[in-house]
């Protein structure tokens, strides 16, 4: 039953993700994380996001911490695609360097120790610079998750996981045209008062090309076994199963709760 359910169900059905009803499973969920889950922005839960005709203006954080993300200016809103990302609903950036982002500000009491998300990336081959999916200030090294300016590595995480095994030294294209899980096993250790999805801080000629649907962020170091729960939910969530390695614990069925 889990596999329809996390397939054919609508996101807000209840038995999208307890199926114990009907004789299922009841499928892991960021939030069985507890108080460790710090940010949640998850682009599939309409719920959370807020439209300005076809633009997102905020993405709500589900964490419980209210690190909403927003953009009061309608050029600098990235569109929602319903369709956006692997046939899913994706925040899109475009395919050239804009000035798009969502941001948080003042956020308090915010030490991400490991990110996690679903993106794929639209623009040029080879890159014309940096590419980003998040950025915080205060910007020290291993602040932000992005590709260099020649598209063959990540740089400042050491190591980031692709599809579940480590990319820090694998060519970033052509892998990052395909929507891909990442993960990433560096740890932070100050707060960071403002967060940037999009963009690498206000940067614009580094700014993120192509779709982002979901980031979490913990503020603790997870075990392996909840690094690969977290990696085997968007797998299945955003339809890459195919893209885990075959010794991944959750190739082949989901994580339960």
């Amino acid at each position: 039953m889990a596999l329809e359910l996390v397939n054919n169900l609508p996101y807000d059905h209840p038995y999208r993700w307890d199926g114990t009803a009907v004789g299922g499973q009841k499928l892991w969920r960021p939030d069985e994380l507890g108080a460790s889950l710090a940010l949640w922005l998850d682009a599939e839960d309409t719920a959370s996001i807020t439209l300005n005709g076809s633009t997102v203006s905020q993405w709500d954080d589900k964490s419980g911490n209210d690190r909403h993300v927003s953009q009061a200016t309608a050029a600098a809103q990235p569109s929602y695609q319903t369709t956006g990302l692997n046939g899913k609903p994706a925040l899109a950036w475009g395919a050239v360097a804009n000035s798009k982002f969502l941001k948080a500000t003042a956020v308090t009491n915010y030490s991400p120790k490991r990110f996690f998300g679903v993106a794929d990336y639209d623009g040029s081959d080879p890159f014309s610079n940096f590419v980003t999916v998040f950025s915080h200030d205060v910007v020290v090294s291993q602040d932000f998750l992005r590709s260099n300016n020649t598209g063959t590595s990540w740089v400042n995480v050491n190591p980031v996981f692709q599809n579940g095994s480590s990319a820090s030294t694998l060519v970033a294209l052509p892998e990052i045209s395909n929507p891909f899980v990442f993960s990433t096993d560096y740890e932070q250790t100050a707060n960071r008062p403002n967060i940037w999805i999009g963009s690498d801080r206000a940067i614009t000629d580094r700014s993120w090309k192509g779709n982002i649907s979901e980031v979490i962020a913990l503020s603790v170091v997870p075990t392996a076994e909840i690094k690969q729960q977290i990696e085997g939910y968007l797998a299945w969530k955003w339809g890459l199963t195919a893209n885990l390695p075959v010794s991944h614990p959750y190739k082949t069925t989901p994580p339960t709760a």
